[in-house]
């Protein structure tokens, strides 16, 4: 059975990457939400494939944070 906060946590990721205004993150951010959802909920079938979400989600994360970081040293 897959765990709830995995499955809410790519929720979130997929509705917020659908209101970025970048469009190579939002994009990204919406194949790894929807990639996510498939994968938590199919987690105990999937084996060493899910590992492809978290590399995904890891690279989410890694872009957004460099976007956040750009947007932060902006006069």
């Amino acid at each position: 059975m897959p765990a709830a906060i995995g499955v809410l946590q790519t929720l979130g990721i997929l509705l917020i990457s659908l209101l970025m205004a970048h469009r190579g993150l939002g994009r990204l951010g919406v194949v790894t939400g929807a990639i996510g959802m498939v994968s938590e909920l199919l987690r105990p079938v999937l084996g060493w494939a899910y590992a492809v979400y978290g590399l995904l989600l890891f690279a989410w994360l890694i872009w957004v944070a460099a976007a956040l970081w750009r947007q932060a040293r902006r006069p």
